[in-house]
């Protein structure tokens, strides 16, 4: 990338640049803040979260019932979807939030559910089976159960009820994890025996399902093992785990039949945007003890999200937007709390990708150096005219300078 480092008066750019914008190539920012949720008793983890961050839900302890349902809002406020049940969890969230999808236990069984505020609870027929994922309309639902002593992947509809999805040839078993917000592409992953009876030891295939194509193998990064969690709104991106070429577990973003590396070592990687930009995950320290919740895109790579004021924190799930993350943290107690993390915007951010770097600053100062005395909009890269007046000139240098100073 070429830049042109033009007059502008009396401000001498170049000097700006050296002065001012290699502390921030130093201490790059993400621009957003994690906040803590309601939650009864401490445990609880968000797990879901709608397509413009308005609804989270997952679960905490409810003294004295154990684990349940929980809704959050825009606002905060804490609903207990499951008031009539034994323990229960919320696992995901229709994209406009009125479908809510978990698992429920009632007499010792476990059995997934789908609900919405008009009819409650609605039980989906199987028994010994977890629903994960909703599409965006609560139609088809994902989940996994255990038949005879294995694990089948299963998609639910309005209209057919429980389908098999089947697994990966010569594989025994599957585990369903998400489904597309459409609704066409149901991911997660296949096992099988690793070694001959009577070993234990199995391995694991990430899968793409589709009605037309059916279950298909994403492959690896080079080792053994593939693990997927999330996938996008088209069913063009799916995200999750592999073991490298060495036995490494790292993050990867599935794309077009490549799958890729996004994390470093021992990382995973739970949810992604609709378009696929964003993905979200964590990054396992020694024990769990400093486990970080992480934010990827392709211009920032992954980034620490912070904590509550603790070591640990899991990124579980990612809004359809990309701007509003959800899991669980520790705070400096040691206490684990469901939390929303918000992307916030910046003046500094010219490329809106919420991540304030050098190359803000330069991609500004190139567009504003082709662009002064022009009306907006005009640039290569965004647009200069930062206090929205129409017109490109030295008071909109001045307020992105000052905003860059100021950081996130």
């Amino acid at each position: 990338m070429a830049y042109g480092l033009r007059s502008v008066g009396a401000i001498n750019l170049l000097a700006c640049v050296v002065v001012f914008a290699i502390p921030h190539e130093c201490h790059a920012q993400l621009c957003g803040k994690m906040h803590d949720l309601p939650s009864p008793a401490g445990g609880g983890s968000a797990l879901g979260v709608s397509h413009t961050g308005a609804i989270i839900v997952g679960h905490a302890s409810v003294w004295p019932h154990g684990q349940r349902s929980l809704m959050w809002d825009t606002d905060s406020i804490l609903t207990d979807l499951t008031p009539f049940v034994g323990e229960s969890m919320a696992m995901g969230v229709s994209d406009d939030g009125r479908f809510v999808v978990g698992w429920r236990s009632t007499a010792g069984i476990v059995s997934p559910y789908r609900w919405r505020e008009s009819e409650g609870v609605r039980d989906l027929g199987v028994s010994h089976a977890v629903a994960w994922k909703s599409s965006h309309d609560g139609s088809r639902v994902v989940c996994y159960g255990t038949i005879a002593d294995a694990q089948r992947a299963y998609l639910w509809t309005d209209r057919e009820g429980i389908i098999d999805l089947g697994v990966l040839p010569g594989e025994s078993e599957a585990v369903s994890t998400a489904i597309s917000p459409e609704g066409s592409t149901v991911v997660g992953f296949s096992i099988r025996n690793a070694a001959p009876w009577p070993s234990t030891e199995k391995q694991y295939s990430a899968f793409r399902w589709t009605a037309a194509e059916g279950m298909q193998s994403l492959g690896t990064l080079g080792g053994r093992d593939s693990y997927a969690y999330g996938v996008s709104e088209d069913g063009r991106v799916i995200v999750g785990s592999s073991r490298d070429d060495v036995g490494v577990a790292r993050a990867f973003r599935w794309e077009g039949g490549e799958m890729s590396a996004i994390g470093p070592p021992n990382s995973c990687a739970y949810g992604v945007s609709a378009d696929g930009s964003v993905v979200v995950g964590a990054i396992y320290g020694t024990g769990n003890s400093t486990s970080r919740g992480f934010r990827w895109t392709a211009t920032s790579g992954w980034q620490d999200i912070g904590t509550l004021g603790g070591s640990v924190s899991h990124a579980w799930g990612v809004s359809g937007n990309g701007l509003v993350i959800v899991g669980s943290s520790n705070d400096s107690n040691g206490t684990q709390s469901p939390f929303r993390w918000i992307a916030e915007p910046s003046l500094a951010d010219y490329d809106g990708d919420y991540f304030l770097q050098i190359t803000d600053f330069l991609d500004f100062i190139d567009d504003f150096g082709s662009c002064q005395h022009q009306p907006a909009p005009c640039g290569s890269f965004g647009n200069p005219d930062v206090n929205g007046d129409t017109i490109i000139d030295i008071l909109d240098f001045l307020d992105f300078f000052e905003a860059f100073g100021q950081g996130c």
